[in-house]
């Protein structure tokens, strides 16, 4: 008998390079999640095309298909052709222009060996997040590649687009980012030239300008006839993409964002990123949040504004009725009782339901309607039906007050509005509340300091005062001559609306307000071995230190902190004694024969110092890089290039960003916790060298039978890893499935790869709201909207963290 610890945790790391199982199965899931992500746009009934039709296919991306965001987003899947929107259409249409295709296809393989020629035009050099990128360029479409096409009368064209941590947007016109670029647009124009009908395909994680749609088609009649954002589909894009297009899988993705008409409409265009502060000598920028609540669609709906397409949007093939039962409200809780209904003849297909409230005006700023909850139908037939109920916290529709920090229900009528996306819904009922109620009480624990300067874009007035001054003067607010958006009938909506009387003082109230200014620290101290660092702690008197300024003069100008440092008052501090056991270690603790107190009391400084701190780039990769920089290329048995080898010191993942110390394995028995980021998949290396340890406590049998346990006994091999993460679809496409059950099985996924490559942190997922689609990493956060980004997340999590020892760590916020 033996019981067993291991650095790896959970040992089930392959040292095969074939496909195993789960890149199989994790394969199937994200290609469904990727196509049930897929959002159509625009039909007229040109899709979906029946498999085995004559089709162009035009536009690098066609190859060159764009799997993800740069930066944390590069995940080191298995290198599949399956990315390629090539690849899925070519295996169910009969692509007619295999000469213009075929120079990409050469020039992809070319990167792959490393023989590519940097001036050949379909190549595009750019310096990436981890060094110089080499990817496709557009390239004129020519009169004589349209003439050595087979015959057709259908074309695709794809747009792509790449952003990412370190590769922010612009928005320039002909910049080929948020517009289309002068090439893009030309070769547009030829292909809507000569063929009859065309597909545009979006491959891209954020809005851009769409514009050219209208202008095209306006011009020749209606030649654009479908328009899908395919998004970016991880390593199955090209797969997920021929299922929607075929009809094999009815699109039922709605969008996460609101889709501008002009890229101005966006209330944060005018100031993003322009506002120079000359307090900070460095050059940096402060960004006035003037949109303040009104994002996205709070703006548009509030201000009136036409969207391109609107939040919460999507087409499917087939069509749907949403009939609003009844609607139940108390002091806790709304229900929202549907039936949907497939009212189309040929398509079965999913349909998203959307609750919305719009709360009464007061004293509060409050936009014209939040989305308060949603639910996704099953996959239903032609003539089918299916009944949902959607509930939400009657308190989630407070609206926060800065100077009470405070959640407060004002009185008057709460309206609840049903429907499919934000500019479809119909009013269901009116919930009137007698009185204010305080929902949440919080407290404000930062504030905003300093001299001010008037923003780019803003009023002159603001040119004066502090940042606060500028800041409460620039917020866009609603005034007496606002006109919210409205539809026909809907004052006779709310006139024939049921209401439902709710008394103020039955409203729950929580008190959440911050304890941290009481907080004390418990600090434990060996009772029984004076030479323990923490014994010697404890004669000094405890806790005592200096407060460093680390902005040096910058934050003593703006009156923060002595550049020098300062002595601040003592913490509140308990010591409390407990006996130690030299030698002790982590399993002891596992085991129960003492507490983590008792371990962590007997750990010194040096320890404690590591542990808390992790390893630095030395420790973890060899000192100065160098056994990072042990590179040798990995074959699999089938000649199939599978990537560089790294080198890494024991007990980690190689290629994860980071991980805690390892080094207290041998002598406490901890082993190292490793963070990997990968928003998108876990962002590690395909395969290297580590080891991993294996410790045994052997039992020893006496004669009366019972056991004692032996020293430990340490194990260690290192071998060759290897390591093929699945590439998901990026953040904002797996919310666009608006499907929590879905997003809960790609989580479970996730979690399950992160086990198998020892790792126990994500660095993620990203959390923040895209109030710009400039933002580089859109691709990786979910939504305008805090109810989508917020249930997106929270489902993701819930599946990964069903995983034993898995945890993710949502990150950023700020926008």
């Amino acid at each position: 008998m033996s019981k067993k610890l291991t650095a790896d945790v959970y040992t089930v790391r392959t040292t095969s390079d074939q496909i195993s199982k789960r890149e199989k199965a994790n394969g199937l899931l994200a290609s469904e999640a990727a196509a049930e992500g897929t959002v159509l746009l625009e039909n007229n009934g040109l899709l979906p095309l029946k498999k085995g039709s004559r089709a162009a296919l035009w536009g690098c991306g066609s190859v060159f298909t764009v799997k993800g965001g740069t930066g944390s987003g590069e995940v080191n899947n298995r290198v599949t052709d399956k990315t390629m929107y090539y690849h899925g259409l070519s295996e169910c249409y009969t692509l007619t222009n295999p000469s213009y295709l075929g120079e990409y296809l050469k020039v992809r393989q070319q990167i792959q060996d490393g023989t590519i020629d940097a001036n050949d035009p379909h190549v595009h050099a750019s310096r990436g997040f981890f060094g110089i990128v080499y990817d496709g360029a557009e390239v004129p479409i020519t009169d004589q590649a349209l003439m050595e096409s087979d015959p057709s009368d259908t074309a695709f064209f794809v747009v792509s687009r790449i952003s990412g941590e370190g590769y922010d947007r612009q928005a320039k016109e002909g910049d080929g980012d948020y517009f289309l670029s002068d090439i893009e647009r030309a070769n547009l124009e030829k292909v809507t030239d000569y063929y009859q009908h065309v597909v545009v395909l979006l491959n891209m994680a954020s809005v851009m300008d769409t514009n050219f749609i209208r202008q095209i088609n306006a011009r020749k009649h209606g030649v654009i006839g479908a328009v899908v954002l395919s998004g970016q589909g991880g390593e199955f894009s090209g797969e997920a993409l021929a299922n929607v297009l075929t009809g094999t899988v009815t699109p039922s993705g709605h969008l996460t964002d609101t889709w501008p008409f002009d890229f101005k409409d966006i209330p944060s265009s005018a100031t993003l990123d322009r506002t120079y502060d000359p307090a900070y000598p460095e050059g940096n920028y402060d960004e006035y949040y003037f949109d303040d609540i009104y994002v996205g669609y709070r703006y548009f709906d509030t201000f009136n504004v036409a969207p391109a397409y609107e939040f919460g949007y999507g087409l499917s093939y087939t069509t749907f009725a949403i009939k609003t039962n009844s609607v139940k409200a108390d002091a806790e809780t709304v229900s929202v009782d549907v039936t949907v209904t497939n009212t189309g003849k040929t398509y079965a297909g999913k349909q998203v339901v959307q609750v919305y409230y719009s709360a009464p005006d007061g004293a509060l700023e409050k936009p014209y309607q939040e989305l308060a909850a949603y639910a996704k139908t099953d996959t239903l037939e032609p003539g089918q039906s299916q009944q949902l109920t959607i509930s939400f916290r009657t308190a989630s529709m407070a609206s926060y007050s800065e100077d009470k920090a405070a959640y407060i229900l004002e009185k008057g009528d709460y309206i609840i509005r049903v429907g499919a996306s934000s500019r479809s819904t119909h009013i269901a009922a009116v919930i009137r509340l007698d009185g204010d109620a305080l929902t949440e009480q919080l407290s404000n624990q930062m504030q905003v300091i300093g001299q001010g300067k008037a923003a780019f874009g803003a009023p002159p007035s603001t040119a004066t005062g502090s940042k606060k001054d500028v800041l409460e003067a620039g917020k866009i607010r609603k005034t007496a001559d606002t006109v919210s958006y409205s539809y026909t009938g809907q004052e006779e909506e709310l006139a024939a609306a049921p209401v439902l009387a709710l008394t103020a003082t039955s409203i729950p109230s929580v008190n959440h307000a911050s304890k941290a200014e009481d907080e004390a620290v418990t600090t434990y101290v060996s009772a029984n071995d004076p030479e323990t660092d923490s014994a010697k702690y404890a004669a000094r008197g405890g806790w005592k230190a200096r407060a460093y300024n680390p902005f040096g003069a910058w934050a003593a100008a703006l009156g923060l902190a002595s550049a020098a440092g300062q002595e601040v008052d003592k913490a509140p501090e308990t010591i409390k004694k407990v006996e130690t056991v030299k030698g002790a270690t982590l399993l002891d603790v596992y085991d129960g024969r003492i507490s983590m107190e008792q371990f962590v009391a007997g750990l010194s400084v040096e320890e404690l110092t590591y542990l808390v701190n992790g390893v630095d780039a030395d420790r973890m990769y060899g000192t100065g890089y160098a056994r990072r920089n042990q590179v040798s290329e990995m074959t699999a048995k089938d000649g199939t290039k599978l990537g560089k080898s790294y080198g890494f010191l024991a007990n980690y993942t190689p290629g994860t960003v980071w991980a805690s110390t390892g080094r207290y394995f041998n002598t406490r028995l901890i082993p190292s916790i490793n963070l990997p980021d990968g928003p998108a998949g876990p962002r590690i290396s395909r395969t290297g060298k580590t080891t991993l340890y294996t410790v045994e406590k052997p039992l020893k049998m006496k004669e009366d039978g019972s056991a004692v346990e032996q020293e430990a006994v340490i194990d260690a091999s290192e071998k060759t890893y290897y390591q093929f993460s699945t590439a998901w679809p990026v953040g904002c496409m797996l919310a666009q499935t608006w499907n929590q059950d879905l997003l809960k099985k790609v989580g479970k996924a996730y979690g399950q790869e992160l086990r198998e490559f020892g790792c126990t942190l994500l660095l993620g997922p990203g959390m923040n709201i895209h109030r710009t689609p400039l933002c580089g990493r859109n691709f990786e956060y979910y939504s305008e909207d805090p109810v989508v980004a917020g249930l997106t997340a929270s489902s993701y999590i819930l599946g990964a963290q069903s995983n034993d020892g898995v945890g993710f760590t949502m990150k950023h916020f700020a926008c």
